[in-house]
C-alpha cells in the first residue's frame, strides 16, 4: 500500500538508490522529532502538537498500470502528508524538509528485500489550520504536502 510505503521511509526504514539526495543533518535531526510520531490517515486524540511535532500521512487517490493483459505491475497514487507543529513557522520548517526529503525519492521501502519505490514527487502544498476541538485550545497551524508515488506492486 503506497501509504505504508511513505511512513516507512520517514520513519527511517527506507534505502535510497541514488546517494546524491539529501540526508544532512538537519534532516536527521528534524526527523528524530516526528520518528516515532508519523500516523497513517490521522493522529491519536492524546497528541499535542505544541509539545511535539507530528505528520499524518493519508491517501488521497491510487490505481494500477493497467494493459490489455491486466495489471501491469505498477501501483501508482497520491499521498498527503500533513505536518503538525506549534507554530506556522515550526511548521513550514518541518514540511519544507519533509518536501525536499521525499520529493525525488527512488529506491527500496521496508524491511527485508521491501518495495521497490520507482519515484515520488511533490505535487503541491498548502497552508492548513486545525481548529481547536475544546473551549481550552487555541488550535494548531499546519502544513499539508502532496506527492505522487509509483512503485511496484
Amino acid at each position: 500500500m503506497i501509504t505504508q510505503t511513505v511512513i516507512q521511509i520517514l520513519t527511517g526504514m527506507g534505502t535510497r538508490l541514488r546517494p546524491s539526495q539529501p540526508t544532512t543533518p538537519v534532516y536527521a535531526a528534524v526527523m528524530d522529532l516526528v520518528a516515532n510520531r508519523v500516523y497513517l490517515n490521522y493522529a491519536p486524540q492524546a497528541v499535542d502538537p505544541t509539545k511535539t511535532p507530528y505528520l499524518v500521512v493519508w491517501l488521497v487517490s491510487a490505481n494500477h498500470l493497467r494493459g490489455m493483459a491486466g495489471r501491469a505491475g505498477q501501483e501508482r497514487g497520491v499521498v498527503a502528508v500533513g505536518v503538525y507543529a506549534g507554530t506556522p513557522g515550526a511548521a513550514t520548517i518541518l514540511a519544507d524538509t519533509v518536501g525536499k526529503f521525499l520529493d525525488g525519492f527512488f529506491g527500496t521501502a521496508g524491511p527485508g528485500p521491501g518495495t521497490q519505490v520507482e519515484g515520488i514527487f511533490e505535487d503541491g502544498a498548502h497552508d492548513d489550520f486545525s481548529p481547536p476541538v475544546h473551549g481550552d485550545e487555541t488550535g494548531n497551524p499546519d502544513q499539508v504536502l502532496f506527492f505522487k508515488v509509483w512503485q511496484k506492486e
